[in-house]
């Protein structure tokens, strides 16, 4: 790396320069990323596209973990559709949040996700 060296207009040519050099210090900032639960419900947040202060708009999908529970209730035969019910269950479905006022994607909750951050969190 160059350094660059003002040199005093009293010095002749040829004469002798005493450089003091120290060490410096240099510090790179290190990006930090937290995890954090997305909740079920709406929730309050700035958006990262328009940047405004809103409760985000709720959207649910039936995800892999309803299906799931439906094959589970059917294995222990559960039937007439009775096996069906944990696809009406909001807890169990994937949410996505959304901006109110710009409708851009936010976040996205899952129910095994967000029961794997529960387990890893309560272990810590």
């Amino acid at each position: 790396m160059p350094v660059e060296i003002t040199v005093p207009d009293d010095v002749s040519p040829g004469q002798k320069l005493l450089i003091d050099s120290q060490p410096v210090a240099v510090q790179q900032a290190v990006p930090v990323t937290t995890a954090i639960v997305v909740p079920s419900a709406p929730f309050l947040t700035t958006c990262p596209h328009c940047h405004q202060n809103v409760s985000t708009r709720v959207t649910r999908k039936a995800g892999l973990v309803p299906w799931l529970a439906c094959l589970g209730l059917a294995c222990v035969g559960c039937c007439c559709g009775c096996c069906l019910v944990p696809l009406f269950i909001p807890d169990l479905q994937d949410t996505s949040h959304f901006c109110t006022n710009c409708d851009t994607f936010i976040a996205k909750r899952s129910p095994l996700k967000a029961a794997a951050a529960a387990s890893s969190s309560s272990s810590s």
